[in-house]
């Protein structure tokens, strides 16, 4: 199966320190494959770890996590695969709604948020994540997540150990989408990832979700310097201030982004039942669903399509490039 896909056109969606995810469209889906960076094809230990992580993954499988298989081979590295599955990234998504002036509707962001605090709360709570002395967290990039033509999301990587510190490549401005998730002790300080730093990226994607836009879309045009001021500082919107009526989700997404890595707290209950008291307040859902938003977007992008235009991995795959994407532009 490596092999095809090696000779296929595979496009990576998604690169930390640790792993890559790349996915390939396929007959029926996308096909996914997780594999460990080129430079530590030789590292014994980083090795051990990637598998250890994908063993935890599959335990999670019931858990709106992935099912990945292997392990195999792919350029010289260690690599898993998955699929293929009907799905695109999260972080693709968000692109395509805005490239298509189509909003996530209220509904299917409620949909997918209630998707993500669940697994948040299996980060936070769950024995599997607590009764360990490996510090286990999962990956909530919307660029490592996939979005099912069903509106099911699947998670795709759990950390159980901090990867290296990725200061240089997001001050480098080489990944604007991992900066915009990323917490500031994170990006500024040069720390590794912690537990706290995972739910910093959970209230970044949550407030995309509850509002369709970015978290610093006021500020977009400014250097990647002053971003990193404004997140050091708690310098950014609330929902409320793109969406009113989703006043009640304020406090909870801030407590997950505050600026010091000690003060985030999630509690589960409270988001469950603020998230049900939003949905029930919600008018007329008919045909709101997240898989009839997804085919909606399909046809909205084949439609606007150049005459003979062909559609490519890259096209329906690709992360964003451009925090600006994400925002008023």
């Amino acid at each position: 199966m490596l092999s095809s896909l090696e000779l296929g056109a595979e496009v990576c969606v998604f690169s930390a320190p640790g792993y890559e995810l790349y996915l390939r469209e396929e007959d029926g889906g996308a096909l996914a494959m997780k594999r460990l960076p080129v430079s530590y094809r030789h590292d014994k230990e980083r090795i051990a770890q990637f598998d250890e992580e994908h063993r935890f993954v599959l335990a999670l499988r019931d858990h709106r996590f992935a099912e990945f298989t292997g392990p195999d081979v792919a350029d010289g590295t260690h690599a898993y695969v998955a699929g293929p599955v009907p799905a695109r990234t999260l972080l693709a998504l968000f692109r395509d709604s805005l490239r298509m002036d189509r909003p996530i509707p209220p509904a299917v962001g409620l949909a997918l948020t209630r998707q993500v605090v669940d697994v948040l709360a299996l980060h936070v709570d769950s024995p599997v994540f607590l009764d360990s002395t490996i510090p286990r967290s999962v990956e909530f990039n919307p660029a490592a997540l996939l979005v099912a033509s069903n509106g099911s999301l699947l998670f795709t990587h759990v950390n159980t150990d901090p990867p290296p510190a990725i200061n240089t490549a997001v001050l480098g401005g080489a990944d604007q989408p991992y900066l915009h998730f990323t917490a500031p002790e994170q990006c500024i300080t040069g720390r590794t990832p912690s537990k706290s730093s995972y739910l910093f990226t959970a209230g970044a994607l949550l407030f995309a979700l509850l509002t369709g836009k970015g978290l610093f879309s006021f500020w977009h045009n400014e250097s990647v310097e002053r971003v990193l001021g404004r997140k050091a500082r708690g310098l950014h919107p609330r929902v409320s201030d793109v969406r009113p009526e989703f006043e009640a989700a304020d406090e909870a997404v801030l407590n997950l982004l505050h600026p010091l890595p000690e003060a985030r707290r999630f509690d589960a209950g409270e988001f469950r039942r603020i998230l049900e008291a939003l949905d029930d307040a919600q008018p007329d859902r008919a045909g709101q669903s997240t898989a009839n938003f997804l085919k909606e977007l399909d046809i909205m992008m084949e439609t606007r399509r150049s005459p003979g235009e062909a559609e490519s991995a890259a096209g329906i795959f690709t992360r964003v490039t451009d925090i600006a994407e994400l925002n008023d532009s």
